[in-house]
């Protein structure tokens, strides 16, 4: 089996801020194959992923929890997101399907249609 490791952001979170959670049989047992340095990191708190390279399903998380974006990870993923709601606004077809799904939820709802 090939896989990677992958270090998630926690820049948000100061180091000495940082906790490891407790790890399950699991996890230690695939902490155990990891290289010393990562095995380090990931016991001072610093959050990873372990995915399979075949199948690409995560195999492994360490330190969740500590995953923080940064301000600027914010803002851009904000910045994409309205990018892309503005793209798909511009399209009639688009606004006609969206106001139709609204209308519906509304029924579901048993609310009365939203303008």
């Amino acid at each position: 089996m090939s896989y990677f490791v992958m270090e998630l952001t926690c820049a948000g979170i100061p180091e000495e801020e940082l906790k490891a959670e407790s790890f399950s049989k699991e996890q230690e047992g695939i902490l155990a194959h990891l290289d010393a340095s990562i095995q380090e990191r990931i016991r001072r708190g610093i959050p990873y992923t372990v995915v399979d390279m075949d199948s690409g399903q995560t195999i492994c998380k360490f330190n969740i929890r500590n995953v923080k974006p940064t301000d600027f990870d914010i803002r851009m993923l904000a910045r994409t997101l309205s990018e892309a709601a503005q793209k798909f606004y511009e399209n009639p077809e688009n606004v006609r399907a969206c106001e139709q799904w609204k209308s519906e939820q509304d029924k579901k709802k048993g609310e009365a249609p939203r303008n």
